[in-house]
């Protein structure tokens, strides 16, 4: 008896709560009126609305991509050659790329591959169609040997902020 006592207090208190999620809310108001409190819409994220805006508006982004053009040794000085390309119908503004390279490092027993950072290069504004090119040098230490290099763009700073984030990065391996 005691179970079918707790469990239709369960469904009461059930019932009860979903219909205080289901029911508009009412607010008395000062002067004994009733105002209906709404909350807000649910809208949908591809489709954002502009405040003062007739409606739902569609978004322009520039879409960067970055390309391997070519690598040069020269007596172990290796230089790796990128591309960054507006693809999009917008400009891309302050652009910057994100560099590193590895080398192989040649020791008795233990070689192993280092990863280094390089500082990041600013490319500035780019209009739709632009196209600017970039170098990454690897001058090895004693003992080492330039092995790949990598590069990523990067939309005002953030990773993966404009229409096609999939042709953001790529390595010097990629484009041989």
């Amino acid at each position: 008896m005691l179970r079918l006592q707790l469990a239709r207090t369960a469904i009461m208190a059930l019932t009860a709560i979903s219909l205080i999620w289901t029911t508009t809310a009412h607010a008395a108001q000062f002067d004994n009126d009733v105002a209906a409190v709404y909350g807000n819409p649910v809208t949908d994220p591809g489709s954002p609305t502009v405040p003062g805006g007739t409606g739902s508006t569609t978004r322009l982004l520039p879409d960067l991509k970055m390309t391997f053009v070519s690598d040069k040794t020269v007596n172990g000085i290796m230089t790796w050659n990128y591309r960054v390309e507006n693809l999009g119908p917008v400009p891309a503004q302050n652009v910057w790329v994100r560099k590193s390279y590895n080398v192989f490092v040649f020791e008795l027993g233990a070689s192993h591959y280092d990863d280094a950072l390089v500082q990041p290069e600013k490319l500035g504004d780019m209009a739709p169609g632009a196209k600017k090119d970039f170098h990454i040098i690897c001058v090895p230490m004693p003992g080492a040997k330039c092995h790949m290099s990598s590069a990523q763009v990067l939309l005002d700073g953030k990773y993966h902020a404009d229409a096609n984030p999939n042709n953001d990065w790529i390595t010097s391996a990629d484009g041989k």
